[in-house]
């Protein structure tokens, strides 16, 4: 798909594969480390709670596939993840 490419960041987060219930398999990056050292947003997120509230009354529900969201140039490196192949 395009999404992912070779990078010489100083950040590394480990890349995982983690089994779904139905077998197959589920590629996620670790992130806790880049989390410990980012400062937090002054704009918290909304409550589970109160966004389950407010999806079990809509008529329309859509997700957004963020693999076709571009992101901001300076957020590629913190973003970048190591595999055991490199």
């Amino acid at each position: 798909m395009g999404v992912i490419e070779e990078s010489n960041s100083p950040w590394d987060s480990p890349a995982v594969l983690i089994p779904k219930a139905d077998g197959s398999i589920r590629f996620r990056v670790d992130y806790r480390h880049v989390n410990d050292v980012t400062l937090p947003d002054a704009f918290p997120l909304p409550r589970v709670e109160d966004l389950t509230d407010k999806i079990g009354r809509s008529r329309y529900l859509t997700k957004t596939d963020l693999s076709r969201v571009p992101m901001e140039d300076s957020s590629v490196p913190i973003l970048a993840f190591v595999t055991p192949h490199g």
